[in-house]
């Protein structure tokens, strides 16, 4: 019998129609890496928008809770149908969404939630891998992360490596440039390192991001690709023929919150904070 231990799978529940899809993916991962799961229901009150005329049911916060339990025992029993080999506990807990999911993304080896629940501080504050689901998976397509070279992109290449090759799938590592200025994925770079001689000197930095998953993964097939242009705009491009789309936390707020919800696949950001195999 295969052991589920470690850090665990955390999915935000929200009530939304994603939700479904959310859990499927969710626990593909626990199934994946032999974790547990855990699911989370926020209840804020008083609701955003609320007042007395939103109707009885918004009246009180016993009813609110009442509608949060329901959310979250039908995750939970789809949960349990699609992985019974894993543990999954799920709670109610009160407060902002955003403030509660990043206090228990601390313990977590990863946390899923569905678009509506992706505000900008989760993205940027999460400190565990954070995958927002929505679209496509293509069950059969790569893992695509995008590089930009720096120190900082190393812990989003690591995940998508792993996720890789746990999917037992391609991994295509994606760097853009312009030749003439920064784009997204460079932009944090020092102008040195933003403006090099042309595509040969964007292959030498591609190829220097990748020379540790060379290492750690040597079994990997791993597609190098260089293109000129807007990272978000190739990055969402090849999210449609992807199971999984990668993106380092460096990136600027509005490229990884446009990409995370756009993207026509599952999206993840990773900051330069997770470990490889926490």
């Amino acid at each position: 019998m295969e052991i589920y231990e470690g850090a665990p799978v955390v999915i935000g529940i929200d009530g939304s129609p994603d939700t479904p899809e959310v859990v499927r993916v969710a626990t593909r991962e626990a199934a994946l890496r032999h974790r547990n799961l855990r699911l989370v229901r926020c209840v804020s009150w008083p609701p955003m928008g609320w007042s007395t005329a939103a109707g009885p049911a918004l009246r009180s916060r016993r009813e609110s809770r009442s509608l949060a339990g329901k959310d979250l025992a039908e995750a939970a029993g789809l949960a349990r149908r699609l992985v019974p080999e894993a543990g999954v506990v799920s709670e109610i807990v009160d407060g902002s969404p955003a403030a509660q999911l990043l206090a228990v993304a601390d313990g977590a080896v990863m946390l899923l939630v569905g678009g509506r629940s992706a505000n900008t501080e989760l993205i940027t504050r999460c400190a565990c891998p954070l995958i927002v689901v929505h679209g496509h998976q293509d069950p059969y397509g790569p893992v695509v992360v995008g590089v930009d070279g720096s120190p900082g992109c190393a812990s989003a290449l690591d995940f998508a490596a792993q996720e890789a090759c746990l999917r037992n799938v391609e991994l295509i590592a994606l760097h853009t440039w312009t030749g003439s200025d920064g784009t997204e994925l460079n932009a944090g770079l020092p102008v040195s390192r933003q403006f090099g001689s042309g595509e040969e000197e964007q292959q030498r930095v591609l190829a220097e991001a990748l020379g540790g998953i060379a290492v750690h993964f040597p079994d990997l097939a791993v597609q190098r690709v260089v293109r000129r242009g807007s990272a978000r705009r190739q990055l969402l491009e090849l999210s449609y023929s992807a199971q999984l789309v990668v993106v380092g936390g460096l990136l600027p707020g509005w490229v990884s919150r446009q990409l995370l919800l756009r993207a026509g696949c599952p999206a993840a950001v990773v900051h330069p904070a997770h470990a490889l195999g926490a």
